[in-house]
This record gives structure tokens, sequence and C-alpha cells, in this order.
């Protein structure tokens, strides 16, 4: 199965539960940081699997880091300043859209008729 497939099968089953699929953009440095100190390297070529982050000298597995990196920008998003935003799919893109209600909450919308 190639990603864009994974992609869509992934958002529609978040869908179809109730779920939400926050997607980084595509060049989003989720290896490149140091998910201790949020260093980004300049230049960290593919066959590098292990890196040392030059500020703070945590060593990480370039994986594991990334993953660290994307589970941390998807919390700040869904509680960060956005979080009383609802999330709407509008155009096919999917955009942090103003809450229709005063609770604080985020909540599933969709835009259009």
């Amino acid at each position: 199965m190639g990603f864009f497939e994974f992609r869509r099968q992934l958002e529609y089953k978040a869908e179809r539960g109730g779920g939400l699929v926050l997607v980084a953009g595509r060049w989003f440095p989720s290896s490149k940081s140091c998910s201790a100190c949020g260093t980004v390297q300049e230049t960290l070529p593919l066959a590098i699997r292990q890196w040392v982050c030059p500020e703070c000298g945590s060593i990480h597995d370039r994986e594991v880091n990334a993953a660290r990196n994307i589970l941390t920008h998807g919390l700040a998003v869904l509680n960060g300043p956005m979080a009383s935003s609802a999330k709407c799919e509008a155009g096919g893109e999917k955009k942090l859209w103003p809450p229709s209600h005063d609770d604080g909450k985020t909540v599933l919308c969709e835009a259009g008729s």
C-alpha cells in the first residue's frame, strides 16, 4: 500500500469512528529537530540513522526522534492556542475554523451547504 492510500484509509476510519487525523506538513523537520531541546539540524542525510544534538548532547535514533516530534507537534495543535478552534474540512483542505460554541472544546464540523 502506498502512503496516499494509507492516509486515505486512516482519514476514512478516523471520520467513521469519530476520530481526528492531524497531518504534519511535508517539510516539517521531524527527523532533524532535537526532541529534547528543539534545535534543528541544517542537514541530516537519510543514511544517518543515529545522531547527537550539538546543543544539548542528546543521542537520537532518527525514527524514534521523529515520532516524538510528531507527537509533540500534534499535542501542541490540539492543546495550544488553536485548541478552541473547530477542525473543518473546506475544499479538500483541513483548516482550523473559529468555534461555533463557547465551551472551548474542539469540534469536528463541515463547511459548506
